[in-house]
């Protein structure tokens, strides 16, 4: 990471040892309230306490204008944002578009688990959430409709074992009765022993 950040021309590199951020002392740790009971967090309790601690440690310690996400961890986002609202911190949360390999598959460090067959099949998740982000774009607003539409294709698909498919408010995570741009579909699958997520934004432009 350190090399390919040089030739980025990056200016410097916050990188301190773990006890220095996580002292034999600490204790406190941040309470994300029931946003982070729901999606990653029905198979993952916990997580999304850790994520908010080290980023407000992060974000204290460095004191940047702007802390950049990627969409695809897109309940991340969401539990960042209200880490920022609730506590008032002088930071502008920007979502990054999610960087895929040109079949569609969202770039993870879990890519690398995935065995040949399993990574054949990984990018049917993508094309399973386009194929409803069309049918929203055609017309259809009906949130389990919109998530059939996904759960039929990977359904079909064999070695995926769907964990979620939901259509969600982009701030409450909240199913709206209608879906609307902006608007987010976001899945979870096994592939073996693999878990990978992914979502669209319904109306965006880039899919």
């Amino acid at each position: 990471d350190r090399a390919r950040l040089e030739t980025l021309g990056v200016d410097a590199i916050f990188h301190p040892p773990v006890d220095q951020i996580y002292p034999p002392a600490f204790k406190t740790r941040v309470d994300p309230g029931p946003l982070a009971d729901v999606l990653e967090g029905k198979s993952r309790p916990g997580h999304f306490a850790g994520v908010l601690t080290v980023v407000l440690k992060l974000i204290n310690l460095t004191q940047p204008k702007r802390a950049y996400f990627g969409q695809k961890d897109f309940q991340q986002v969401v539990l960042v944002r209200q880490l920022v609202r609730d506590f008032g911190l002088p930071v502008r949360i920007v979502a990054v578009p999610t960087v895929r390999h040109p079949d569609g598959l969202a770039m993870s460090s879990r890519n690398a688990y995935l065995d040949d067959g399993q990574r054949q099949v990984a990018p049917a998740v993508h094309r399973a959430i386009t194929e409803a982000a069309h049918a929203f774009a055609a017309g259809e607003t009906d949130p389990l409709r919109l998530e059939g539409v996904t759960r039929e294709r990977l359904a079909a698909t064999p070695g995926v074992s769907l964990d979620y498919v939901a259509v969600v408010d982009d701030t409450t995570l909240s199913r709206p009765q209608r879906a609307i741009p902006g608007s987010v579909l976001a899945v979870a699958v096994k592939l073996g022993s693999i878990r990978l997520i992914d979502n669209v934004v319904l109306g965006a432009e880039r899919l």
